[in-house]
């Protein structure tokens, strides 16, 4: 399923998708996603929980990617 979401984004080129964190924390973890090109994403958003901030870092540092919650 995580797989299949970073496909449809590569291929339609967002640039904004709002995510739960769960989606956010299994993409930034699985090894798999590391091939696939996100640079188009400039914008995630969650809202349905909390993020936690080791995280939240982790994804910005890995994909420089602004955070609205």
């Amino acid at each position: 399923m995580i797989i299949y979401l970073c496909y449809c984004l590569i291929t339609t080129t967002i640039t904004f998708t709002p995510v739960t964190p769960y989606v956010i924390k299994r993409v930034e973890e699985n090894p798999k996603l590391q091939n696939y090109d996100l640079s188009s994403i400039v914008r995630f958003a969650t809202g349905s929980a909390p993020i936690s901030g080791e995280t939240l870092l982790s994804l910005q540092k890995k994909y420089a990617h602004k955070y609205d919650d």
